[in-house]
């Protein structure tokens, strides 16, 4: 076994700043529909006509269920990745809105049979593979001027093919790990 190694790198969108304006859109809605749902609930318990009361209270509760969806998929608006190489294992995790992170995968150097530019040949070879899974990790993925790599990896228990956003620095050390022999043909580092 080789030397403890660590190396880790991070995928985000590069300009952030629509990101941040929309989460602090989503801020100021959720504040605006809970306004509204409070406003609701005190006109549905003011004594007017019992069909008037449950009117409002069934605004109240659609104001509060759309304050749930908002206070939900606003933490889904900042997204970036980790991509860790730690001794001959890698782990990429999802890092939602810099607060939470989520495991996506954890592949053993043993479990890794190819690597290459996204778009080549191989890499559509691997993605026509039935009960493949693929984890597309790249957040610029329609852009087609930023560098993306894929990663093969092959266990008892599944297929995987990971869409990274990484520098060629980082697929070296995992071909450091696992030898040459699993680069597609024509790949140079």
């Amino acid at each position: 076994m080789k030397d403890d190694f660590f190396y880790s790198e991070n995928a985000g969108k590069k300009d952030s700043a629509p990101a941040k304006r929309l989460y602090k859109a989503f801020v100021a809605q959720e504040i605006f529909v809970l306004v509204l749902a409070i406003a609701c609930f005190v006109m549905g318990v003011i004594p007017f006509s019992i069909g008037i009361m449950i009117v409002w209270l069934l605004f109240a509760v659609v104001f509060i269920a759309l304050f749930a969806v908002l206070h939900i998929y606003k933490d889904f608006v900042i997204v970036s990745y980790d991509y860790e190489l730690v001794s001959d294992t890698l782990r990429v995790a999802k890092i939602i809105n810099n607060k939470k992170r989520k495991l996506l995968c954890y592949i053993v150097s043993e479990d890794m049979h190819g690597a290459g530019r996204v778009g080549s040949d191989k890499f559509q070879e691997y993605l026509k593979m039935p009960d493949i899974r693929v984890i597309n990790t790249a957040p610029e993925f329609k852009n087609v001027d930023v560098e993306k790599y894929y990663l093969y990896a092959r266990s008892e228990r599944e297929k995987i093919l990971l869409v990274m956003e990484c520098s060629k620095k980082f697929i070296g050390y995992i071909v450091s790990f696992k030898g040459r022999t699993i680069l597609e043909k024509g790949f140079e580092l």
